[in-house]
């Protein structure tokens, strides 16, 4: 078997990087995960095995969510319900680091939240479906691996005692959901949370790969732009951008004249 030297990886790794926003436009799903794998796992070779970020843990009344880095630039998102010792992941992208985290949390891990179909957020679906049994896989789209869940807007669920609503925003991809996870009670017992995937960044948002401005502008500022104030320490998303990447992202909304203007505060992740 030919074995890839150093000039063949970086020739593949450009070539990757200069075609892949024109090749996930036309190509069918399967390569599209294989290039996207590719550009990734290439992406990383420079961290050499080492995780760009510590994992971390965000603590509420009745809620944890621990924050687990995956890939060179994005985070995964362990969510359990403490009453109930129930989990959810979002975008396990990672299925290793996924199940030595609920093994460590002692927690029963029955629903995968996922984003989007690129391999990226849902690459690691098929291996935790074989690792759990009777694991939900949720997504807003066909193409997300080992989906069994299909979702739509405004659709609900529960995470034990956590309620979650799917807020759909197509844009970066036609199919991509935002989760919304209040606690029991509702918005009052601690503030409610927002999983973006690749819809809102801390400096901006996602490509537009299958939509248009109009459908970007509707999900940043009439669907995201419309949650409750309170919505804080809770932006939480898939990948950074930032040189110091935190683990706390605070958002409001306030109304001027007649537009909205989405309020961050100095810690974030992407």
């Amino acid at each position: 078997m030919h074995k890839i030297n150093e000039t063949e990886f970086f020739l593949i790794f450009t070539f990757v990087i200069m075609f892949r926003q024109v090749a996930l436009r036309v190509c069918p799903t399967w390569l599209e995960n294989k290039l996207t794998s590719m550009y990734f796992r290439a992406k990383s070779v420079s961290f050499n095995g080492r995780s760009h970020s510590l994992s971390a843990t965000v603590d509420h009344s009745n809620m944890k969510v621990q924050i687990l880095p995956a890939l060179q630039d994005n985070y995964m998102y362990l969510i359990i319900d403490e009453a109930t010792k129930e989990a959810a992941v979002v975008d396990p992208v990672d299925p290793e680091a996924v199940i030595t985290a609920v093994r460590q949390n002692d927690v029963k891990l029955t629903k995968v939240l996922t984003t989007h179909h690129h391999w990226d957020h849902a690459g690691g679906n098929a291996k935790l479906s074989k690792s759990f049994t009777d694991l939900a896989i949720y997504g807003g789209d066909d193409r997300i691996e080992a989906i069994n869940c299909k979702i739509t807007h405004n659709d609900t669920f529960n995470i034990g005692n956590l309620s979650v609503k799917c807020l759909a925003t197509p844009c970066h991809t036609r199919g991509h959901v935002c989760y919304y996870i209040t606690g029991e009670g509702g918005e009052g017992e601690h503030p409610p949370s927002v999983f973006t995937g690749d819809t809102l960044f801390a400096g901006g948002c996602g490509r537009f790969f299958e939509g248009t401005a109009n459908q970007m502008y509707k999900a940043l500022v009439e669907i995201l732009g419309s949650l409750p104030e309170e919505t804080v320490e809770g932006v939480l998303r898939t990948r950074i951008y930032s040189q110091q990447p935190q683990i706390r992202l605070t958002r409001g909304t306030r109304k001027s004249g007649n537009s909205t203007k989405i309020r961050f505060g100095p810690y974030s992740t992407c």
